[in-house]
């Protein structure tokens, strides 16, 4: 939507900024020029933070999106169903929708790396589980 582009256009005028302030010599001089920017450390510190703040804002509105979109295809195969679904088998439709969604984003690629991701933490959650012998 709109706010989303304004959004974007903004991080994308960030990463310019605090790459102008980056580079030395001619071409940064006349990065920052162009820019109307100064060199001062603090303003750049201060470019860099309100990137992040803006970023972690995306990626939350984005998981919020998917999140979303995800509850509402699990509510549609319900509504087909003429039966109360049981809570494991919503689980089961919820991750299956989930994984339809990153195939249609990132393809089987980014299956893999939820996949992935998801092994690491339950290794990282038994370890901590067990006691030392």
């Amino acid at each position: 939507g709109f706010l989303e582009d304004l959004r974007q256009g903004e991080i994308l005028s960030l990463k310019k900024r605090i790459a102008a302030r980056k580079t030395s010599g001619k071409q940064g001089k006349r990065l920052r020029k162009k820019f109307g920017i100064s060199c001062d450390p603090s303003q750049q510190q201060e470019d860099e933070e309100l990137l992040k703040q803006y970023q972690t804002e995306l990626a939350r509105h984005n998981q919020l999106n998917l999140q979303h979109k995800i509850k509402s295809q699990v509510k549609r195969k319900i509504q087909e169903n003429t039966f109360f679904v049981k809570r494991k088998e919503r689980k089961r439709m919820e991750l299956e929708v989930k994984y339809d969604v990153l195939r249609e984003q990132g393809g089987d690629a980014a299956i893999h790396k939820a996949l992935a991701k998801r092994r690491k933490k339950n290794k990282s959650k038994s370890h901590v589980l067990m006691p030392d012998a």
